[in-house]
């Protein structure tokens, strides 16, 4: 997994033996962290068991590119008020969501396996080049 603003990488095993491994949740926190800020929050664990359902959906060894992780409040409102098309309510502020794509893999295709997971919000962003995936409730919606 790569972080594209920081061009920062890790490649963390955060689940073994049914447990969620701190230390490797903690690498995965740091990288999806509002680099505007440089501030980190807890990532919602839901949203990397998602991330990791999709992974194997696509057939297991895929590199996530990161383009948007934890939002601060601030950084969310200024990206609102520039005219980003940001939430006001977003779920990026609550470590709840991940704007991505996937390295080797067509966006149609990414989206639709995430569709499939129907574990939460997946917005499908093909002008932008990423989707966007929440743990809130399942929906979908298409972006540009």
């Amino acid at each position: 997994m790569t972080n594209l603003h920081t061009n920062e990488s890790c490649e963390v095993c955060f689940w073994k033996s049914g447990e969620f491994q701190d230390k490797e949740v903690g690498q995965l926190d740091q990288l999806l962290r509002d680099f505007r800020r440089n501030e980190a929050t807890e990532m919602d664990k839901a949203l990397y068991m998602q991330m990791a359902l999709l992974q194997d959906r696509l057939g297991g060894e895929v590199h996530f590119d990161i383009i948007s992780g934890y939002r601060s409040p601030a950084t969310n409102e200024m990206l609102r008020k520039n005219g980003g098309g940001v939430a006001r309510k977003s779920f990026h502020m609550t470590g709840q969501a991940v704007d991505l794509r996937v390295k080797g893999q067509s966006l149609a295709k990414v989206h639709q396996h995430a569709l499939d997971l129907k574990l939460g919000g997946v917005g499908y962003y093909p002008a932008s080049g990423f989707i966007h995936l929440d743990t809130g409730r399942v929906r979908s919606w298409r972006g540009s």
